[in-house]
């Protein structure tokens, strides 16, 4: 990856952070002033920022050693900008609690359904990495996945009510999206089981755990059932974070 390109996504990655860190922000004071803090801030809005802080610090790590260059370093800022976007479905949770709407519900859906499929996309490539396939061709694939993923967001039918357009997995057709998610997730595991099945070297062994426990734990915070769930999950999350960093020298 050139390092205009790198530079770019960590831009875009570091103005989204920043961007939703202050919907958190504003949600929690609002809360903390209006009704005081729920069980919704906790579920929703709390692990996002988990995810915020776990995606962009190991990116910072890469861009200060410098280390964009190593077969891990081509894939993960891709993975840790679509990790961030993700948090595009804090906006729907924002606006049922302050009543302010950000976006047009229509372009909300669109790239809430985009960030759903990008982010489990990633994983599987960089599950493909890992099972051999050509450094160099994963630019190619990487694109194509992209642009499908977005056009396909727009291009199925919204709900013409604004209420529902901005709720995310509302209709049928962001349940077909939520199922690909799923099913992409789970092939992005198979692969790295793959790689523990396959591999006898430990830090491929270790660093495909590691990408298995943020997968769950992603998906987890992503979908939110109870409390206890979110915490258990998050913490799958953040022990496949530190793992990625800790196991993975060569791009940290």
């Amino acid at each position: 990856m050139g390092k205009n390109y790198s530079r770019i996504i960590f831009i875009l990655q570091l103005a989204f952070t920043l961007f939703f860190g202050a919907i958190i922000v504003h949600v929690f004071l609002y809360m903390n002033e209006k009704v005081g803090l729920s069980s919704s801030f906790f579920i929703l809005f709390l692990p996002k920022t988990l995810v915020l802080v776990c995606a962009l610090f190991p990116h910072f790590l890469i861009k200060i050693r410098h280390k964009s260059h190593t077969q891990d370093g081509e894939i993960l800022p891709l993975l840790f900008l679509a990790m961030t976007i993700e948090c595009f479905s804090l906006i729907p949770d924002y606006y049922m609690e302050t009543g302010i709407l950000l976006l047009d519900p229509v372009l909300c859906n669109t790239l809430i359904r985009f960030s759903f499929i990008t982010c489990p996309l990633m994983f599987l490539i960089t599950g493909l990495i890992y099972q051999g396939i050509s450094v160099s061709k994963t630019g190619y694939y990487t694109l194509v996945a992209v642009i499908a993923a977005f056009l396909l967001s727009y291009a199925a039918p919204h709900s013409s009510s604004p209420a529902s357009a901005i709720n995310s997995f509302g209709s049928v057709w962001d349940s077909y999206f939520n199922i690909a998610s799923i099913l992409i997730s789970v092939l992005a595991i198979l692969t790295f089981v793959l790689s523990i099945i396959n591999e006898k070297v430990q830090q491929t062994i270790k660093r495909s755990i590691s990408f298995i426990l943020m997968i769950i734990g992603n998906w987890g915070i992503f979908a939110p059932t109870s409390l206890v769930a979110t915490i258990i999950l998050a913490s799958f999350f953040i022990i496949g974070v530190v793992m990625m960093i800790v196991t993975n020298k060569d791009a940290f």
